[in-house]
């Protein structure tokens, strides 16, 4: 396993572990895929377009939470 997906894999689990509700959950591996991971519903603009504001304000809670 290379370094980076180890480093993705624990903050991963410990996000999980400490309850982080906005990443995503890894729910293993296989052969053809580096990791599987959870779906999180949402909505991102395509380039150049804008975020509304509630999508602001949610992405600033999220980084609270995270910190």
């Amino acid at each position: 396993m290379k370094t980076s997906s180890l480093f993705s894999t624990r903050l991963l689990v410990h996000l999980a572990h400490i309850g982080l509700d906005g990443a995503p959950r890894l729910l293993g591996r296989d052969d053809h895929n580096p990791g599987i991971l959870s779906f999180i519903p949402g909505w991102v603009p395509a380039n150049f377009q804008r975020f509304e504001d509630k999508q602001v304000w949610d992405a600033e809670q999220l980084l609270r939470r995270f910190h």
